[in-house]
């Protein structure tokens, strides 16, 4: 029942979004049906971590609209791909009222009113599912609603090979393969990081197939070299000669050059002798085997026998003879790719072949997925609404170092000038011209004429010279029959506009100063008192009549100040009685007194000397002055490692006479500065604790290595050979353990 009121509540506002939409026009006006695009667009090359691809659903054009709906039901495979998830954009979410998804099947949205809706409109979440092959494409095309009339257009997109790991280079789903090789941290790393393959390492180890040929080198393992005069080797039993034949065997280098005497026999010994002896090491001679042809696969241990050559051993080598077989992990260079011996060691190659390629602008391998650099045919031009590029000629890969906007010679410019690109341009008729009859606009870019624009000039009345729509300006003749005046002249102006007659104004007279009324028309004027003279109460100050004493009230003020202290008036003569705010400390080096906060006058009656506790102490009793002081460094005090001087007020330290104890030597037990009497010295307790242990020789040790940074407090030449090194703090390390047996000379 629950189930059942949800899905008839989506019911509901779906149609409540698609319902007010029924006959508004959604595309933008001028516009045919078929310029309504829907696109469909997907990262092919782009799977999230998770596997998920996002698809994204855009309008070409500016849609007009109240709302519509989008068509999921077949706009994907449902067998190869999963809905996850889906949102309108926030273009459309900022202007609808609803926005529902029934997720795989549709979506819609509806506003209250209509709004303009362009580009990226909805974006949907897809995850393949995993038992789906990867070699095919699927086509990914949502659908518009009948109440938008769109054309759609769809996408591609291809699954992501899988792998078990980053070794395994045949993809699980459709069997591609890839180049790869195991990831190993070093020359001496046995395992791979990626799979956890495990591989050999050759020591003095050969491998080689039947009939190939083994050079071996044979040397003395010892430490130390060896003194010989010669010696031989015996290579009966050597090695299995039915798996392999003799073919040469040479001594090395550095006996050849001591020896007189040098023999080799193939079925016997080696033997070599010198006039007198030398030292030997490393490599002795070098044995080259042939497997033969019917040599059973396996491992040979290669040991020769050592003769009359004292304690040496000479190293041995394991020789394997195999059957190749072809592993499954591709190796290759940028001629092409092949398979390795499974064996460790062997460089067999099996199945060399070049690489496979779709065309010359395919980077990757069909066949292995082997990555090569290629250059692209970057020799056709391309093209959109707003910019234009060069492409491949093969792959039509985009040069984006080439895409530049479209240029025009200026706005009224219609065709791009690097390219073929038409542009639909719109005149900006914001310039007005005209003539003697007419104005118009024109274009402000290339002139051109809105001849809807055109019309008659139009005048307020016959005066009027210029037109009330335009700047144009006509000659006319006035009636100047009627009087007018301002405060200073009279003349005659026009019956009809008031044009003035310049030629008639004339300056107003007056019998006298007094005298507000002109003799030649009425014009009263209001005359001007002479506020020359300053007057004042004990509130305000202001300017009167020289001549009749009329106040200019407009001048009246009160007095103003500088601060609560000031007295006189800044603006007249008038004197006030104030009283300071003394509330502020101030003070010298040998006074402090408080003052006015507004005008910092002195209260000399609070002057007074500063007070201090004693002799030593800098800052005053009553008030924040820090004075200088000399402290009296004259009582000697000390600890056990050091003596100084201190005051004798406040007892600071003097830390410039701060000195270690001297005596005249390790056994003066008095400091030759201050008498300090420390106590007897430990024999071998050389850090001073008061024991001798372990930390004793290593403290020996380091003031041995590092003198600056350890010191030694008594003798330390334990082992009485006259000097103090090393030897000592291994010899007092023995007395730590063994005391019985390693006495101490403490007298040296």
């Amino acid at each position: 029942m629950r189930v059942t009121k949800k899905l008839t509540a989506f019911f509901m506002a779906f149609l409540l979004v698609l319902g007010p939409v029924a006959g508004i026009p959604l595309a933008t006006e001028g516009n045919a049906a078929s310029e309504v695009v829907l696109k469909t667009r997907v990262s092919t090359d782009n799977y999230a971590e998770d596997g998920t691809v996002t698809v994204t659903v855009s309008l070409n054009t500016t849609v007009h609209t109240q709302g519509f709906g989008l068509d999921y039901a077949t706009a994907y495979d449902h067998t190869v791909f999963e809905w996850v998830s889906g949102d309108w954009s926030q273009q459309v979410k900022a202007g609808s009222m609803l926005t529902p998804v029934n997720p795989g099947t549709q979506a819609a949205f509806g506003g209250m009113s209509s709004f303009d809706v362009s580009g990226d409109i909805f974006s949907i979440v897809l995850k393949p599912l995993v038992s789906l092959t990867c070699a095919e494409s699927y086509e990914i095309k949502v659908l518009p609603s009948s109440k938008l009339d769109a054309v759609a257009e769809g996408d591609t997109v291809s699954l992501p090979h899988t792998y078990d790991n980053a070794c395994d280079s045949v993809c699980n789903a459709c069997s591609a393969k890839r180049y790869v090789k195991h990831q190993y941290d070093g020359a001496q790393d046995t395992t791979c990081s990626a799979c956890g393959a495990v591989r050999a390492l050759p020591t003095n180890r050969y491998v080689i197939h039947r009939g190939d040929q083994v050079q071996m080198t044979f040397a003395l393992t010892n430490a130390s070299p060896v003194t010989v005069r010669g010696f031989g080797m015996d290579f009966r039993g050597a090695y299995d000669p039915s798996a392999f034949e003799w073919v040469s065997g040479t001594w090395s280098e550095t006996i050849l050059e001591k020896a007189t005497l040098q023999s080799v026999n193939p079925e016997k010994e080696a033997v070599f002798a010198a006039t007198s002896e030398f030292s030997l090491s490393g490599d002795v001679f070098t044995l080259v085997l042939k497997a033969k042809e019917d040599a059973v696969f396996d491992d040979y241990q290669i040991v020769p026998e050592l003769r009359k050559a004292g304690d040496c051993v000479i190293s041995t080598a394991t020789v394997t003879v195999h059957e190749c077989k072809a592993s499954a992990v591709f190796e290759g260079d940028e001629n092409g790719h092949w398979s390795l011996c499974e064996t460790a060691g062997c460089t067999e190659r099996f199945n060399v072949t070049s690489h496979g390629y779709t065309n010359s602008c395919d980077a990757v391998c069909d066949d292995c997925g082997y990555e090569r650099t290629v250059t692209h045919d970057y020799s056709v031009r391309d093209k959109d609404d707003e910019t234009h590029w060069m492409k491949c000629s093969v792959c039509s890969a985009a040069d984006e170092s080439t895409r530049a906007p479209h240029g025009y010679d200026n706005a009224c410019d219609t065709t791009c000038d690097v390219c073929d690109n038409v542009r639909v341009i719109t005149h900006d008729y914001s310039v007005r011209d005209k003539d003697d009859e007419n104005h118009w606009m024109k274009c402000s870019v290339c002139s051109a004429i809105d001849e809807s624009s055109r019309t008659a000039h139009t005048y307020d009345n016959a005066c009027d010279t210029t037109c009330n729509a335009c700047d144009n300006v006509r000659v006319i003749t006035h009636d100047y029959s009627v009087r007018d005046k301002d405060d200073e002249t009279h003349w005659m102006k026009c019956s009809v506009c008031s044009a003035i007659d310049e030629s008639s104004r004339a300056p107003h007279g007056y019998d006298n100063a007094c005298d507000t009324t002109c003799d030649a028309c009425d014009n009263v004027r209001v005359i001007t008192h002479d506020y020359s003279v300053r007057d004042k109460d004990d509130e305000n100050h202001w300017m009167k009549c020289s001549v009749c004493s009329a106040i200019d009230e407009s001048s009246r003020a009160p007095h103003g100040y500088d601060n609560a202290c000031d007295t006189t008036c800044d603006a007249c003569d008038n004197v006030r009685v104030i009283t300071h705010d003394y509330s502020v400390r101030d003070k010298d080096d040998e006074n402090h007194w408080m003052k006015c906060s507004v005008c910092s006058a002195i209260d000399e009656s609070s002057r007074t000397a500063h007070t201090y506790d004693n002799a030593c102490d800098t800052t005053c009793d009553a008030c924040d002055n820090v004075r200088v002081i000399t402290h009296d460094y004259s009582v000697r005090d000390k600890d056990d490692e050091n003596h100084w001087m201190k005051c004798s007020v406040c007892s600071a330290i003097d830390e410039s006479s701060r000195t270690p104890h001297a005596y005249d030597d390790h056994t003066d037990l008095i400091c030759d500065a201050c008498g300090f009497e420390r106590p007897p010295y430990v024999v071998g307790d050389t850090d001073g604790n008061g024991e001798v242990t372990l930390e004793d020789a290593i403290h020996l040790l380091f003031a041995i290595n590092f003198p600056e940074s350890y010191s030694l407090g008594q003798p330390a030449d334990f082992d009485s050979s006259g000097e103090v090194d090393s030897d000592d703090a291994i010899y007092l390390l023995f007395y730590v353990n063994f005391k019985e047996n390693y006495p101490l000379f403490p007298g040296k």
